[in-house]
């Protein structure tokens, strides 16, 4: 894929993620399209019916769930992006909704395949952080995490 398809292809699913359009979403998956969470690893999202359930599972935990891209990076077939969502509104994760403002910066890096559709994703991001400022972990003492 060249850069201006990748570019075009990362713009078009923040469009759709800040839409809420789970149905668009999963168009820009293959239909054998897997996505691992670096923070859940034993659950993998297959297919469509996979990559909707796991979409659907994000944006009921966040309502207002915007996808703010802060990088991107493209090379051949690989894309990574960096991106930012808040707020804590509803069940994500067995963590009942708190209204908490949540500031979850996460990456993922992307495969796309020869039919332009996302092939394989592995998405990271701090699961410790968000439990944090949804007041289920403890807070970090200051300056703990300088010494």
């Amino acid at each position: 894929m060249d850069r201006n398809g990748a570019n075009a292809l990362i713009e078009r699913f923040v469009e759709l993620w800040n839409a809420h359009d789970v149905e668009g979403i999963a168009d820009l998956y293959a239909n054998s399209a897997t996505v691992r969470d670096a923070a859940n690893p034993d659950k993998v999202a297959s297919g469509r019916d996979g990559t909707i359930a796991r979409t659907r599972m994000i944006l009921d935990g966040f309502f207002d769930a915007r996808l703010e891209l802060l990088t991107r990076l493209t090379d051949g077939d690989l894309l990574a992006t960096k991106a930012i969502h808040r707020t804590h509104d509803g069940e994500f994760l067995g963590v009942p909704g708190t209204g908490q403002p949540t500031e979850n910066i996460g990456a993922s890096i992307l495969r796309v395949g020869s039919d332009g559709k996302i092939a394989t994703e592995t998405a990271y991001w701090d699961r410790a952080s968000f439990l944090r400022q949804t007041g289920v972990l403890p807070a970090v003492a200051e300056g703990a995490a300088s010494s």
